[in-house]
């Protein structure tokens, strides 16, 4: 039992680390509440006993200490990857999470602690639900990742490449400079003329939409010797060392990251797609969506047609799904959290299928509170790139007005009555 709870603890110790690297010092607030319910040494029966809040806490056992934690780290970073937001509004929900599990394990002593924590997260509603993993795995094909969050980037990068290995060590390897691993897009951040010849007449819709995204991020050694250069150039790259000259491209790369470049010989956007999809698998793999066998109970879930516009003020979008429609083409479903990333997601997909149809309901002015060729008419707005850049979507829109576009183009699209929405 020594040697095992020993190794429990490194893999503590480490997941500590890790989620340090990335500045989640709320996470501390919970440790210290599971490190006092792990030593406790359950003498008291009440508060009333010693007036002490803590007394009264049933012990914690080190592997359940490391299943919240986990469980936390996956939150945690899911909530990252569909809203682009870190630590950001979690100091007041964290420090309630262990008075939560309390209540709920005086009630029921034989509930584990483990499976108290999942059913406290899995009832998060709104913009603090546990995302899905079709949520999850709709972000990772979509959302850009900024320079600014690079440190979020290498943590998943790197707990992708170790999915079956020491967890964490790529990352302090990196961190400490005993890797010279660094960030690198495959398609490079500036387009030279020879990419936009392999990436064709949507060269430029293609690099706006996939730069950032997970399928063209990937480690390297050779960042700056790769460049802008073509793909095969990064494939195929070799460096004189010590008068030797050795293979530097990611044919020769040992990270499991660079296997899939090896066998394709040029890179464009169906590649990424593939690519993401892999590296989305095992990312749920990694930050996997718990279970509990504590009954949750389930947010309202409302088909398009049948919402009641009066009845949502106050409320939240957590899930926009297209489950299906009278177009084959649509089978494809939208699972996000954020509402400005489900229309532009959204959006993205209907003109993907049929642009002229968009365009069609555009001039008929059916859109005509929602997107303008105007950039004045709103005093928050943004762009489509795959729209066009002539057009201008509101970007100051309450619930009621958000619904209501959404309406607007499901109907015209004739897909409302296979449209649901999670509140």
């Amino acid at each position: 039992e020594n040697i095992q709870n020993k190794s429990i603890f490194v893999d503590l110790k480490n997941l500590n680390w890790r989620l340090g690297y990335l500045g989640t010092d709320i996470r501390l607030s919970l440790l210290m509440d599971c490190v006092v319910a792990l030593q406790n040494d359950g003498g008291c029966k009440s508060l009333e006993e010693s007036g002490n809040a803590f007394c009264n806490t049933v012990k914690m056992t080190l592997q359940e200490v490391l299943d919240i934690y986990k469980m936390f780290e996956s939150y945690f970073l899911r909530i990252f990857v569909c809203t682009g937001k870190g630590a950001e509004g979690q100091n007041k929900t964290v420090p309630r999470y262990f008075s939560s599990m309390q209540q709920i394990k005086q009630k029921d002593a034989r509930k584990s602690y483990s499976d108290i924590f999942a059913s406290i997260l899995l009832s998060h509603s709104g913009r603090a639900k546990f995302p899905s993993d079709a949520t999850v795995a709709s972000a990772l094909e979509r959302n850009q990742i900024g320079q600014e969050q690079l440190r979020y980037m290498y943590y998943i990068l790197t707990a992708i490449e170790e999915i079956n290995g020491d967890v964490g060590q790529l990352l302090r390897q990196i961190e400490y400079k005993q890797a010279k691993y660094s960030f690198e897009h495959i398609m490079p951040q500036q387009l030279s003329d020879e990419w936009e010849k392999v990436l064709g007449r949507d060269a430029h819709r293609i690099h706006g939409q996939y730069l950032n995204t997970l399928g063209n991020l990937t480690l390297t050694a050779y960042n700056a010797k790769y460049g802008n250069r073509s793909f095969a150039f990064k494939k195929n790259c070799t460096q004189e060392v010590a008068g030797r000259t050795i293979e530097v491209g990611f044919n020769s790369s040992p990270l499991w990251l660079n296997q899939k470049l090896k066998v394709v010989s040029l890179w464009g956007e169906q590649n990424i797609n593939e690519r993401c999809k892999e590296l989305t698998e095992r990312f749920l793999i990694r930050f996997a969506y718990p279970t509990t066998s504590i009954s949750i109970e389930k947010e309202c879930s409302q088909n398009l047609c049948e919402i009641d516009l009066e009845s949502i003020t106050g409320k939240q979008i957590s899930e926009l799904r297209i489950e299906g429609t009278l177009n084959e083409a649509f089978e494809k479903s939208i699972c996000l959290s954020s509402a400005k990333q489900t229309v532009k997601a959204l959006v993205e997909h209907l003109c993907k299928i049929d642009k002229e149809c968009f365009l069609d309901g555009f001039e008929q002015q059916k859109f005509k509170n929602y997107v303008s060729k105007d950039k004045s008419k709103w005093k928050k707005c943004y762009q489509i790139e795959s729209v066009g850049k002539e057009f201008f979507f509101n970007d100051a829109m309450d619930l009621i007005r958000l619904v209501t576009f959404v309406v607007d183009i499901c109907k015209h699209y004739e897909i409302a009555e296979y449209v649901y929405i999670t509140f």
